[in-house]
Parts: C-alpha cells; structure tokens; sequence
C-alpha cells in the first residue's frame, strides 16, 4: 500500500488499519499510462476511483469542440466525490492521465458500506464534498463573470504574492493557462501583449515582471 494514502482526504483521523480494511474490498488497481482517459464525459459514474499515485487533468468539452480544463488532482486523492450519489451520476468531465496513474475503483455497494461502518471517513466524506461545492462555485464565478484580462491579472498578482516579488517565473505555459480560463491561446496572447504595450507587466516567455501593480489590481476586480 502506498506509504502516503493517509494524506488521502478520505482518510483523515484515521488509522493504518482502518485504511487496509477499507481498502481490502476494492475490486483491484487499475492503470494508465500518460494521455489516456481514466472515465470519459457522460459516463455513468458507478465506481468511485481512489488516485493512490499519479496525476490527472479534469477537462470539460462542449459540443463545438471547444475544452476547459477544470484542474489538476494529484494523489492520493478521490475522483469527482460529490457526483458519485447523484441521481444523475453522469461524469461532467473527462478524466485524463497527465502522468502514469493508479487508481483503485470501488463500486457504490462497498462504498456504501464502507462509510456506514466508519464514522469518521463518513465525515471526511461530507466534508470533501463540501469543499468540491465551495471550488466549483468559485470556478463557475470565475468563467462567467470575469474577462480573460482580469483573469489573467489575478494569475499574475497571486503568483507575484507566492514569490512576495514583482519579478517571477510563471509555471504554467500559455495553452495551460487559457485552457484553465476556457479561452483561446490566442486570445490570451493579445491580452499578454495589451497589457505590455500599457506598460502594466514586462513578459519574456515564462518570465514576468509586474510595473504597476496597482493598475494589475483594478483590473483583476473588473475596474
């Protein structure tokens, strides 16, 4: 068993053993390889997958063709949590291997029982939804009501806090960074050179430096 699944959500509070015996009803591991889809959007969502190591993307797609990607999950860590007792359980992203991954599918019956004999993983399951609940909200937020531009200053100034400097390496590419926004590269690019050509950031590929943060401000809060 992998050495970190206490880190898992699922698991807080509660002991090795507790773990191994929740773990011994699984229906067994399965593995990806990078690029391959663990579930697909629209699949009916019967075996909730526990990530034991790896790292996956969540994408959603429109029928245009166009993609979001909704975020990263690293394990160990439970995939989509708050769909799995949904009485439409259908899989509103796909699910994709950015690494090597191993997950370990349990059917709703054993996960039933699981949490109706353990208290505490019934409350680290609650409160994992939960928290699913608060990130979509922000999310949904986020896509509907700001620009690409005020996204992207917002980026930027939680990154420039991260490093407490106005100079700082971003560590995502400009396609990571407009599939997280919902947007074009593109699109993303003119907002990349706008802001330069105000004399708002200096940008050299991955490396920014911020030379009115005050403006950068008023523009991540729609102003």
């Amino acid at each position: 068993m992998e050495e970190n699944i206490l880190q898992c959500p699922l698991f807080y509070s509660m002991d090795i053993e507790q773990v191994k015996k929740v773990l011994s009803i699984s229906v067994g591991r399965r593995k990806y390889i990078k690029g391959q889809t663990i579930v697909f959007q629209g699949d009916s969502y019967d075996f909730i997958h526990l990530l034991l190591s790896g790292e996956v993307a969540t994408i959603m797609s429109n029928v245009e063709g166009r993609n979001i990607k909704i975020e990263t999950i690293s394990a160990p860590n439970v995939l989509a949590p708050a769909i799995f007792y949904a009485e439409q359980n259908k899989m509103p992203v796909e699910v994709v291997a950015n690494s090597e991954v191993v997950s370990l599918p349990i059917s709703k019956s054993d996960f039933t029982f699981m949490l109706e004999n353990n208290k505490q993983m019934m409350i680290n399951f609650i409160k994992m939804i939960s928290n699913r609940s608060a990130f979509l909200t922000t999310k949904v937020r986020m896509l509907c009501f700001k620009t690409i531009r005020s996204n992207f200053a917002g980026y930027l100034l939680n990154i420039s806090k991260q490093n407490n400097n106005l100079s700082f390496s971003i560590p995502n590419s400009q396609q990571e960074i407009a599939d997280k926004f919902g947007v074009t590269r593109p699109a993303l690019a003119n907002v990349i050179g706008d802001m330069t050509k105000e004399g708002i950031i200096i940008s050299r590929g991955k490396e920014f430096k911020i030379l009115d943060n005050q403006q950068l401000i008023a523009i991540s809060n729609n102003k």
